[in-house]
């Protein structure tokens, strides 16, 4: 009987030194929702049968390691950012070198056989497509592309710039050559 008190005795004083549970409110859905009691309960229940219901579970121990030191050789790289080839970008330079190419060769083709106002709005079509196109490229994360059109864009602004002189629009041909290549900058 000493022992058995004895026990007792250590169970109610761990039931007291443990963490009190913290009720938390959950929501129940209307049909899960328990009936009301109206009866009362008759019979106390004890701490011991409640405590491990009741109780929270003990967080896990977490062992917190020091970061290692990189590797020799390994480059660091940002999480999450998109690889790329040398083989990639040096397709996207071609191509974009190659459409700035044909730009040029359009605009000329414009400036044999069309007038100063077809001439003049196809050059600023093709700038400000571009530069539209390179916007979207932009807000897809495809931002590699992105700058290659935007490398376009500022072929295809000085390529403009050239026509406007060209064409006398807003009187620019009477304008000294270098002070007008220079505001562009």
């Amino acid at each position: 009987m000493a022992e058995a008190l004895a026990a007792e005795r250590v169970a109610l004083r761990a039931a007291a030194a443990a963490p009190k549970p913290v009720p938390i409110p959950v929501p129940l859905p209307p049909a899960a929702a328990p009936a009301p009691v109206s009866a009362p309960v008759s019979a106390p229940v004890s701490a011991n049968v409640l405590a491990p219901v009741l109780a929270p579970a003990a967080p896990a121990a977490r062992t917190v390691r020091p970061p290692r030191a990189p590797l020799k050789g390994a480059t660091a790289s940002v999480p999450g950012a998109p690889r790329r080839s040398s083989v990639q970008i040096l397709l996207l330079l071609v191509g974009v070198t190659l459409v700035s190419v044909a730009a040029i060769f359009f605009i000329t083709v414009a400036w044999i056989y069309a007038g100063h106002e077809a001439r003049s709005a196809i050059i600023a079509l093709f700038t400000v497509a571009a530069l539209v196109t390179a916007g979207v490229l932009r807000r897809k994360r495809l931002v590699a592309t992105a700058e290659g059109i935007g490398a376009l864009v500022v072929v295809l602004v000085l390529l403009d710039a050239w026509a406007l002189r060209q064409n006398d629009l807003f009187g620019l041909a009477a304008a000294d050559g270098a002070a007008y290549w220079a505001s562009l900058w």
